[in-house]
């Protein structure tokens, strides 16, 4: 089975959207997320995904804790958590990627649907 990190790279080239948005490598494994797969980064910020969770500006969330997941405005992705939504803004592609990459998550490694769009 491919590796979030597979995805997201995959993901970038699919979307064409190598020009603004970068996957670089993360050397250290989060403690609570486990090892790491990859960084997002863009003119607007960073999300790092690891094989258990992603962390987007302050929020360090799990993959089985998310409940639901949206696109809304151009370059925002809600999370559903058990009782709250947690808001990721990003570049209009990088909410492409990161939407995407978290339905992935959703169907490849958890086995249910996310998205609600």
């Amino acid at each position: 089975m491919k590796s979030v990190g597979d995805f997201l790279a995959s993901k970038i080239r699919r979307a064409e959207v190598a020009d603004r948005i970068r996957l670089i490598p993360i050397d250290e494994p989060h403690p609570e997320l486990g090892a790491p797969q990859g960084c997002l980064e863009s003119d607007t910020g960073t999300a790092s995904f690891y094989a258990d969770g992603f962390v987007a500006g302050d929020h360090a969330i799990s993959y089985v804790d998310i409940v639901a997941i949206r696109r809304t405005e151009e370059g925002f992705v809600d999370v559903q958590l058990d009782g709250r939504t947690v808001r990721i803004h990003s570049s209009p592609a990088g909410a492409v990627v990161v939407h995407d990459t978290l339905r992935w998550i959703g169907r490849a490694l958890l086995r249910r649907r996310l998205d609600v769009d």
